[in-house]
């Protein structure tokens, strides 16, 4: 997980831009939002966990390789990763900044 890390700057939050050179590595993707939610990014191959099922899925989350997470703008994925954080010690966790959204504006 440091390689990816240190690749972002040793920062826990990652730009549209950032990920998109990082695609390929091993990491997981983790979509927060709801099935119904626009734009799919299909080529993210993310795993779908709906923000409010999060906790009902916490075995679906990676703890050995970095996991980025994302929703529409940002909101729900910087709120779930504090929680994961505080409540189950994850530390490989990095946020998607300005959510999705920003990928079809990139």
């Amino acid at each position: 997980m440091s390689n990816l890390i240190s690749d972002i700057n040793g920062r826990t939050d990652i730009t549209v831009e950032q990920l998109k050179a990082l695609l390929g590595s091993d990491m997981q993707l983790i979509d927060l939002r709801e099935e119904w939610e626009q734009p799919r990014v299909d080529e993210l191959e993310a795993d779908i966990i709906p923000y409010p099922h999060l906790e009902q899925y916490i075995d679906r989350i990676d703890r050995q390789r970095p996991v980025v997470m994302f929703c529409q703008v940002g909101v729900r994925s910087r709120k779930a990763i504090k929680h994961l954080k505080k409540k189950y010690g994850f530390d490989n966790l990095i946020n998607l900044t300005g959510g999705i959204i920003n990928w079809s504006r990139d």
